[in-house]
């Protein structure tokens, strides 16, 4: 039996996908923040708010998102981790209340790529349902989680084409 999926245990899902590409070429776009936004339900626009354009720990950037179910909001991104070429990651909002990143390992052919959400101990949108139906917490984490798994594919599928490169998931 598959375990029941729980906010305080701090949940994560992760898409994995070999691209044809260097480790490098590959860190070259998955640290273009604004990637995602075409492959995203609700990413609309990001922008790096300071140091400008830097990937770097302690680098803060924005996203501005829009559902039909939640209206406009605005997040701000804080990069927590980033070893180039292996591994990017950064906390939405403070406590955060999720968590986004890549790694990064080179393999025969190319590089295998990661790419993580972690829902964090801070209030999300999630949180609402949660406390009004809590039987259904497991359910409303795995709608959530499913979403980002098929975006965060269709992301990685975007690197690959970024570089003109074949991107093979690996399951």
């Amino acid at each position: 039996m598959t375990a029941e999926f729980r906010r305080v245990d701090l949940p994560l899902v992760s898409v994995v996908a070999d691209i044809a590409a260097t480790p490098e070429q590959v860190w070259a776009v998955v640290t273009d923040i604004a990637l995602p936004v075409a492959s995203s339900g609700e990413l609309r626009a990001v922008e790096w708010v300071a140091p400008a354009d830097s990937p770097a720990p302690g680098a803060v950037f924005l996203g501005h998102n829009s559902s039909e179910r939640m209206g406009e909001w605005t997040t701000t991104c804080t990069v927590v981790d980033c070893r180039a070429p292996q591994i990017f990651r950064w906390a939405v909002q403070e406590p955060p209340l999720a968590w986004w990143g890549y790694e990064l390992s080179p393999i025969d052919g190319g590089t295998r790529v990661t790419q993580t959400f972690q829902l964090g101990p801070g209030i999300s949108g999630l949180d609402p349902l949660i406390e009004r139906y809590p039987d259904r917490e497991h359910e409303f984490i795995s709608g959530r989680f499913a979403q980002k798994a098929a975006e965060m594919s269709a992301n990685l599928v975007a690197v690959g084409a970024a570089l003109g490169a074949d991107v093979t998931p690996v399951e």
